[in-house]
């Protein structure tokens, strides 16, 4: 293969390649990956010998799954990657902090105001917030995260069960207070 991409990759067989002749100076300063990539490179079925289930593949984490990629071509994707310098790119620090920092005051806002006096029941909507929040968070990561970039909110669960808990705890509804005046 010459000038491999996945999305387009120029074949030559053996017996082209052979027969044509050849100019040595187009592969000066050029990356040269030999590999064997099966006997039937025209069909569509891999015959499954040094083959691999990659991340590329369409239906990546469905059962059963059949390999997608030859060795040769995983070789490939990664001399690429660190040839063009086309990794992928993560979201700052700050922007992570605020993006936490928004679901956490979130957070907080509404568990103090939608408390009622049970305390199964105050719970049950803290579990409900949570369950919501960590979908919203999964599915910005899914929506808006697609173009190259990173965004590793794996503490956003972990910030948002704080932040259940401490709010839970200060606006537990206590005995109420005697604010009567006694007599002296």
């Amino acid at each position: 293969m010459i000038n491999y991409a996945p999305e387009q990759q120029t074949l030559f067989m053996r017996a082209e390649l052979k027969d044509t002749p050849f100019w040595y100076g187009a592969l000066e300063g050029k990356t040269i990956l030999v590999g064997y990539l099966g006997d039937y490179l025209t069909d569509s079925l891999y015959y499954y010998k040094q083959c691999r289930i990659t991340p590329l593949n369409e239906y990546y984490g469905q059962e059963n799954l059949l390999p997608d990629l030859y060795d040769t071509e995983v070789s490939a994707n990664i001399i690429r990657t660190i040839r063009d310098q086309d990794y992928i790119d993560e979201i700052g620090e700050v922007f992570r902090i605020f993006i936490l920092l928004a679901f956490t005051l979130l957070n907080v806002i509404i568990i103090t105001f939608i408390r009622t006096r049970w305390l199964a029941v105050n719970l049950i909507i803290a579990a409900l917030i949570f369950v919501l929040f960590t979908i919203a968070g999964s599915l910005m990561l899914v929506l808006l995260f697609d173009k190259g970039y990173f965004l590793a909110l794996d503490e956003l669960p972990v910030i948002l069960v704080i932040t259940t808990v401490f709010t839970m705890a200060v606006s537990m509804p206590g005995k109420p207070s005697d604010t009567t005046a006694k007599p002296v």
